[in-house]
């Protein structure tokens, strides 16, 4: 499985998810920061594995990491440089629960515990079906309802077992709810529909297919 990061010139704090995340990993899990070339120097001599890309969006950054890595991986998922893993062993109970029924898998934040995945785990084929791991007309917000949206057609597993905890920075996102609202119920009432027909091709059993997992590269 590989978990990807975003992060924008916060290296203490990607600092701090990567010794959570090292601290309680169990199976061959990845965690790789994402984060524009003009920051890198922010990052460097931290000792993150990170992934850089010109100074594009968030989402856009995203998506294109998700793009490289979700052909090399069984399991993709996302948190926010704000989360910190607690529970030892998470990724094993997150990879039981895509193995028994591929879909969106998410675990408990503490701050809403369960109401919606803030972090999120899937079957990389999803992503890949999609072609986008964060919704791309997206700017900052609704992530969380589109993932839940997806795994609703699905299948959507809370595990309150595994703790994510969501510190949450207090952020601005004012500027991005109309836009972000417009796309999410544009996508609800037009699209949603499609993506999972999409979705549920991808995930058919293909006879005597295997599916091994590469490491992901150390930096940029």
């Amino acid at each position: 499985m590989i978990v990807l990061c975003p992060s924008y010139l916060r290296p203490q704090q990607a600092g701090q998810v990567y010794q959570s995340f090292r601290d309680t990993v169990r199976l061959d899990t990845e965690l790789l920061f994402v984060i524009g070339i003009k920051d890198s120097e922010a990052y460097d001599g931290h000792g993150l594995p990170i992934m850089c890309y010109p100074e594009w969006p968030m989402v856009r950054r995203t998506n294109r990491a998700a793009e490289v890595m979700a052909p090399r991986y069984d399991y993709i998922g996302w948190i926010a440089d704000d989360n910190r893993f607690e529970t030892n062993g998470w990724d094993a109970s997150v990879v039981k629960a895509l193995e028994e029924r591929p879909g969106v898998v998410y675990g408990n934040d503490i701050v809403s515990p369960g109401s919606k995945p803030s972090h999120v785990f899937m079957d990389a084929r999803i992503v890949k079906a999609l072609g986008w791991f964060l919704h791309p007309g997206l700017r900052s917000t609704f992530f969380d309802d589109v993932w839940e949206q997806i795994g609703r057609g699905l299948t959507l597993k809370y595990l309150p077992d595994v703790t994510v905890r969501h510190l949450y920075v207090e952020k601005d996102n004012s500027a991005d709810f109309a836009s972000d609202m417009a796309v999410y119920q544009q996508w609800l009432r037009h699209d949603l529909d499609t993506d999972l027909a999409r979705i549920r091709r991808a995930l058919r059993p293909r006879r005597g297919a295997g599916r091994g997992s590469t490491l992901a590269p150390s930096g940029a």
